[in-house]
């Protein structure tokens, strides 16, 4: 049984006293009677000691009835009353309902989701209780949450709470909304066992309603996670009964959408990318795909057929018209999970890539001779940005005034050594090179070219970090050390990798190699050995020289989140003439495009992430600051408050339970609005409908429990209120048969004299 009756005792032992009074008022009608000789009566008490046996026989006949009769109304009139006289007894019972409000349940069966059928399955569940059980209910995608829909209580809350006669009662489950995370089954397991613990005399019970898909009761690691959580439930003496509203069904999902390039800017145009899954078992036909940028509806795209579990990438590019924060929406044709055919990005559109150029050996008198000039003319031709790069050109001595993350990437042009200073110890540090690792770490981007001005004891020194630095290979002395106009080295190519900065030098373009030529160059001592740390990745060659030992002429390193290109001859006429060269205009722009510091990841995550953002100094000023989510007007605009996180404001919201886009808005002192965007994207595995059959269920679980399944197409509440009536209804049933038996027997018997004919004369 689902639901455990409760007991009406009052009920109960009225029947039972009723039941005592047919044998007490034959015991009394057998006391008055006063036994008197009579000769004219010997003959008679002769017949009746004949029949003593059989009158004796139906007196007890009729007795029993009567007593059965008011054993069985008790009975009855105590189901009526939500008794259960039948089933057991009266022990309280702990409820627990663990409610699965992950995106999966909001797949459509009929006019309603699946989750609004759990909620209202779970309602009427709780309509059915008795006063003197407990209710709680659980979030499955959010176990810790103590807000509304997090986790709710009823009746005698478990911790203490209002009593049941709470005007809102158990309807007001209607009210949970779905979120659009994943559910968290073994934590949510683990924090019933935890409600429960301090229900030592009751019955406890723990109820699980959800779909029941494959990818979490039958993926091995999280079916033994689940395994283990029912363990020890069972362990903890609590029953299991498992809801399953579960339906199969075909879905198709818009897995993610992407920017293609680094970064986004304004007049360039953007490529992006959205990747559709069909996740069902039947071909899709017909589907399209629509995308909105803003209020800018782009044409819509038919797609081709999606086979079974299969997917499409589809592209697309849009031109910004101008910089600041964008959301690119892509949305499919609506199906039965519609919460997975829409999703966003979040999108800040640069007015240029800003590149940071150092340069070690400035020339004031000669601005051409300084080592950044041809860096700085190939990004930026005009100084204005207008081919979407701008580079910001600064001498070695003004390195400390410069903060790394107002930049997209950075190129240090012969720098012989970073500015150096002393701790509280006398220690010599270098606050640069450690605030450059940072910002590399945190994804930005950093090239450096090499001259005749580089200390090699800095440079295998902090800068090597023992192969754990922003320098990949440790440095031998410059080859050779007096240019000669006959004697240079070229690009090797067959060394030339597929790297999209050198594919000016493929293909066709070997033969750009020959026009090539390096006078001095630094050779790298290569190392077999990994980098010590996990910060810095692996070394990979993208271009040898054509010496005698095929040197490395730029190899290129991952280094936390970011990317490292080290160019072991310079970018200056000084010890090459590369930079006279056209080929040196593409590689030095594709170079800039791939260093770029994306800003995707600080402003699109997964759902179930915090809304986080380091205000800029443009911003720390900021009157006000407000954050509006996708459930808006449903959810109110929150009132957000900056705090101090070391040298660093932040703004922070807490994890974001609906994909979409979130808009947090700065208000200035001047009443001016400052809006950033942030995407939250759901997890593509949720669009997966698979139902888990009932074979996987039983191992996920692991342990007795009772099941009921069907209930996507049910629309009666599980549970037994009804079948508790008809219980109720049969009874008085009997008891009316009873009773007429009762009648027939007793006129059969003649304990009854017949009534006299109407008009007859006594």
């Amino acid at each position: 049984m689902i639901l455990a009756w409760a007991w009406t005792p009052a009920l109960a032992i009225g029947g039972a006293v009723l039941a005592a009074g047919p044998i007490l008022i034959h015991l009394l009608n057998r006391r008055r009677f006063k036994i008197l000789d009579w000769a004219a009566m010997r003959f008679l008490l002769e017949s009746r000691r004949k029949n003593r046996r059989r009158l004796r026989l139906e007196e007890l006949i009729l007795l029993a009835l009567r007593v059965l009769v008011c054993a069985v109304l008790g009975l009855a009139l105590a189901n009526i009353r939500g008794g259960a006289i039948l089933a057991g007894a009266a022990t309280p019972v702990a409820h627990v309902f663990v409610l699965d409000d992950s995106l999966s349940m909001g797949q459509r069966a009929g006019a309603e989701n699946l989750f609004q059928k759990a909620v209202t399955t779970v309602a009427d569940l709780i309509e059915t209780l008795p006063a003197g059980d407990t209710v709680a209910i659980l979030s499955a995608a959010r176990p810790d949450a103590d807000e509304f829909y997090g986790r709710l209580f009823y009746a005698r809350d478990l911790r203490g709470g209002p009593p049941p006669s709470s005007p809102a009662g158990p309807r007001r489950l209607t009210a949970l909304k779905l979120t659009d995370l994943r559910a968290k089954f073994p934590d949510a397991l683990a924090s019933a066992r935890k409600v429960l613990a301090n229900q030592k005399d009751s019955v406890r019970r723990v109820y699980l309603a959800s779909d029941f898909r494959r990818a979490e009761f039958a993926d091995r690691a999280g079916a033994e996670a689940m395994r283990k959580a029912f363990a020890g439930l069972a362990a903890a003496g609590a029953e299991l009964v498992l809801l399953d509203f579960g339906a199969p069904a075909g879905n198709l999902t818009v897995e993610k959408v992407e920017l293609l390039d680094k970064v986004a800017v304004a007049g360039v145009k953007a490529r992006f990318q959205a990747v559709l899954r069909n996740h069902g078992s039947e071909p899709v036909e017909g589907a399209s795909l629509t995308v909105q940028v803003g209020p800018t509806a782009l044409p819509a795209v038919e797609l081709e057929t999606i086979g079974p579990e299969g997917a499409v990438s589809k592209t697309f590019t849009y031109t910004f018209a101008e910089a600041g924060p964008a959301a690119v929406r892509v949305s499919v044709t609506p199906d039965v999970l519609p919460a997975d055919n829409t999703a966003a990005l979040a999108v800040n559109v640069h007015e240029a890539v800003r590149v940071l150029v150092v340069d070690g050996a400035p020339d004031a008198t000669n601005p051409a001779a300084a080592a950044s000039f041809c860096l700085a003319r190939a990004i930026d031709p005009r100084s204005n940005g207008e081919f979407g790069q701008r580079a910001e050109v600064v001498p070695l001595q003004s390195l400390p005034e410069v903060r790394f993350d107002d930049y997209d990437a950075v190129i240090l042009a012969n720098v012989g050594e970073l500015p150096a200073g002393r701790d509280e110890a006398g220690k010599v540090i270098y606050p640069q090179l450690d605030a450059l690792a940072r910002y590399v770490r945190a994804g930005g981007g950093l090239a450096v070219f090499l001259g005749d001005r580089v200390n090699l004891d800095f440079y295998n020194g902090p800068m090597l970090a023992g192969g754990a630095g922003l320098s990949p290979l440790r440095l031998a002395a410059p080859v050779p050390a007096t240019p000669d106009a006959g004697r240079f080295v070229r690009l090797r190519p067959d060394s030339v990798a597929a790297e999209p900065m050198l594919r000016v030098f493929a293909g066709r373009g070997e033969a750009f190699t020959k026009l090539v030529r390096f006078y001095v160059y630094v050779p790298a001592i290569e190392s077999a050995s990994p980098p010590p740390a996990d910060a810095a990745g692996p070394v990979r060659v993208l271009a040898r020289f054509d010496d005698r030992d095929g040197s490395p002429a730029v190899v290129r390193r991952t280094f936390g989140r970011g990317t490292v290109f080290f160019w072991y001859s310079s970018a200056d006429v000084r010890w090459t003439d590369w930079p006279k060269d056209l080929t040196f205009l593409p590689v030095i722009n594709d170079m800039a495009a791939a260093l770029a510091r994306s800003d995707s990841a600080a402003f699109d995550a997964p759902v179930g992430q915090k809304v986080r953002y380091a205000l800029p100094p443009a911003l720390i000023d900021a009157a006000s600051i407000t954050l509006t989510t996708p459930a808006y007007p449903e959810e109110d605009v929150a009132a957000l408050q900056a705090r101090l996180e070391g040298r660093e404001k932040v703004v922070e919201y807490l994890p974001a339970a609906r994909a979409g886009i979130y808009e947090l808005k700065f208000i200035m002192p001047d009443k001016s609005e400052r809006p950033v965007l942030f995407s939250r994207h759901i997890d593509p595995a949720e669009g997966d409908l698979a139902k888990a059959d009932r074979a996987e269920i039983e191992r996920a679980v692991g342990c007795e429990h009772t099941y009921k399944g069907g209930l996507a197409a049910a629309s009666a509440a599980v549970g037994q209120p009804s079948n508790e009536k008809a219980y109720a209804w049969m009874l008085l049933a009997l008891v009316l048969a009873m009773l007429g038996i009762e009648v027939f027997l007793a006129q059969r018997f003649g304990h009854y004299a017949p009534l006299p004919a109407k008009g007859r004369r006594g």
